[in-house]
């Protein structure tokens, strides 16, 4: 990871924040394969959290001097929202049991 003055860079945050989301999501696409929804809901909250802590970062970051970090961002969210699209509609209620498609 990237340092200044001993600490993390905002830039390196990001790719270690990134690096892990791109494993998540890539279990979350296994698990929506074989069928597994709930698991991958789960996988797919905890990418979501991953990308928000993203997010956060980048709010501080200017897109002119730090392009990479939002196209980044940007694809790890296009592939959430496609994993996403993935699960059927009736087992998208995020493990939640009791609610019913209508």
């Amino acid at each position: 990871m990237s340092q200044e003055f001993g600490r993390p860079t905002l830039q390196g945050l990001i790719t270690n924040q990134a690096e892990l989301c791109t494993s998540v999501l890539r279990e979350a696409r296994q698990l929506v394969a074989a069928g597994r929804f709930e698991l991958a809901l789960g996988q797919l909250s905890r990418a979501d959290d991953l990308l928000d802590q993203i997010d956060e970062v980048l709010i501080s970051l200017h897109p002119k001097h730090h392009p990479e970090a939002f196209a980044l961002a940007a694809a790890l969210h296009r592939d959430l929202e496609s994993i996403q699209t993935r699960v059927p509609p009736s087992q998208r209620a995020w493990g939640r049991s009791d609610v019913r498609e209508a």
